[in-house]
This record gives C-alpha cells, sequence and structure tokens, in this order.
C-alpha cells in the first residue's frame, strides 16, 4: 500500500491557495475594526472603495489559484496580474495605509506560476516602487518612511517569490516523475506483449516444425497405405488419411 506523504496531501498549489488566501483575511480585519482602529474614521466613499478593491483583490485571486499553473495566454495572465496589482495599490490608497503591501506580498508569491522569471522579477519591483509613490501621497506618512516601508515589503516580497518559485519547480519535478512514470509503464505492459507474442511464435514453431513433421510423415505412411490394402480396411485407412490431412493444415495454420 503506498505511503500518502504531506505533499500528496497537501500539493504546493493547495498550500499556495490559502496561504494566500489567509493573508487577504488579515489584511481585512482593519476593514472589520475601522471604526476601532482609527482615530479618525475614512469617509463613507473611501470606506466603501476599500472593501470593494479588498472584494475584488480575494475573487480574482481564488479564481486564478484553482488554474495554476496558468494554462492561458500570456494577455490574459498580465491582466490577471494587473489586476491583483492595481487593487492592492488601491486598498493602500483607499485607506491610506500600507495595508495593501500585505496583498502584494501574495502577489509576490503567485508570480512565478503567471510569468517568466524575468518579467516577472521586474514585475515584483515595479509594483514595490508603486507602493513607495502610494505611500508617499499619504500626508501624514514622510517621504523616507515611505521607502522604508517599501523596503520592508520587498524584502518579505522576494522571500514570497522565491517560495513560489520554489513550489513551482516542484510541482514541475512532479509532473515530470509522473510522465516518466507513465512510460515506464508503457514500456512494461509493451514487455510484457513482446514476452507473450515471443512465447506464441516459439509454441508456434515448435508445432510447425515438430507436429508438423510428424504430421506431414503421418500422411504419406497412409498415402502409401491407400495402395496396400482392400475392402474395409481401405475405407478406414482413406478417412484416416484425410482426417491427417486436415489436422496437418490446421497445425500450419
Amino acid at each position: 500500500v503506498p505511503i500518502r506523504t504531506i505533499q500528496d496531501r497537501y500539493p504546493p498549489i493547495e498550500l499556495l491557495r490559502y496561504a494566500g488566501l489567509f493573508a487577504w483575511f488579515c489584511a481585512s480585519i482593519p476593514l472589520l475594526l475601522m471604526y476601532a482602529w482609527y482615530t479618525e474614521p475614512l469617509g463613507t466613499e473611501q470606506y466603501l472603495g476599500w472593501w470593494i478593491l479588498h472584494l475584488l483583490f480575494g475573487f480574482t485571486y481564488w479564481n486564478q489559484v484553482r488554474e495554476l499553473p496558468v494554462r492561458t495566454g500570456m494577455p490574459h495572465r498580465l491582466l490577471t496580474v494587473s489586476v491583483l496589482s492595481v487593487t492592492a495599490l488601491g486598498v493602500s490608497l483607499m485607506s491610506k495605509t500600507a495595508l495593501g503591501g500585505i496583498l502584494l506580498l501574495v502577489v509576490g508569491g503567485l508570480l512565478p506560476w503567471m510569468l517568466p522569471v524575468g518579467v516577472a522579477v521586474a514585475w515584483l519591483l515595479g509594483q514595490n516602487i508603486a507602493l513607495v509613490l502610494v505611500l508617499s501621497t499619504i500626508s501624514d506618512i514622510p517621504v523616507s518612511d515611505a521607502a522604508l516601508t517599501g523596503g520592508l515589503f520587498l524584502a518579505v516580497s522576494l522571500f514570497a517569490f522565491m517560495s513560489g518559485m520554489v513550489g513551482l519547480r516542484q510541482n514541475e519535478a512532479r509532473d515530470e516523475l509522473r510522465k516518466v512514470n507513465s512510460e515506464l509503464r508503457a514500456t512494461q505492459a509493451l514487455l510484457a506483449d513482446n514476452t507473450r507474442i515471443a512465447e506464441r511464435v516459439r509454441i508456434a514453431r515448435e508445432l510447425h516444425d515438430l507436429v508438423g513433421h510428424h504430421l506431414t510423415a503421418l500422411t504419406l505412411n497412409l498415402e502409401v497405405a491407400t495402395h496396400l490394402v482392400e475392402g474395409k480396411a481401405l475405407e478406414h485407412v482413406q478417412q484416416a488419411h484425410s482426417l491427417a490431412k486436415v489436422l496437418l493444415a490446421d497445425v500450419r495454420e
């Protein structure tokens, strides 16, 4: 009985999905505790915009992660990543906090599954630079603090990015292993078929060489016997001769 490992029970895609969902949920806690969290509550429009952007990020992320690794075209993948990054930055802009950086961490872990390595690294750097620019537009956050916060989120995003890269490589290795295993099973089945065919050929050769030889000799002897006997004995010899010829034809076939 095969032993199921943790990787079999919880594939990397499932772990990535639920880890990102948990981070998204943690980023939504200030939404639920807004009036207790902030000394100066946000306006209604900002609060609703925050909710809409946060829910749009979660919906896009959840539906996209279900299809990892992505099989769609590059335009669709770029659109998906753009929606995730823009909504994350929008959360920071609407809430006037760095909460969007948490969502960008989720995007960082997703990038290796969505884009080529070079494009993914450039996107990772770009979205963190955009986070610094967004934070610098908030009046009560100095530019130096915005840069420091962006640098911290970039460091953690790189860790999430590398974790996603490891998960992707592991998933590709598992797929390759499944492919090799399938080819091995097919080869084993082919070898078994070849063994059976070889056995049938050996048996057919023995039937043709041994039994066929004896039947040919028997047919010839019965042919001679038909010229040496008379009466009822001749009738039986002729029947035996006919049966021997039929049997010889069956063996050859």
